[in-house]
């Protein structure tokens, strides 16, 4: 996930962190995360 030169997240870069925190506060398993991750790749 690139920060770019404005230093900003883009909106997609922000929502893949929070899915990430999710599975590291044990909120979402890692194979939800990954079907998350995976329907937002096909859009």
């Amino acid at each position: 996930m690139a920060i770019h030169d404005t230093g900003m997240f883009t909106v997609k870069e922000i929502n893949r962190l929070k899915i990430l925190q999710d599975v590291i506060d044990r909120n979402l398993r890692p194979g939800q995360a990954a079907e998350m991750f995976a329907v937002a790749q096909q859009r």
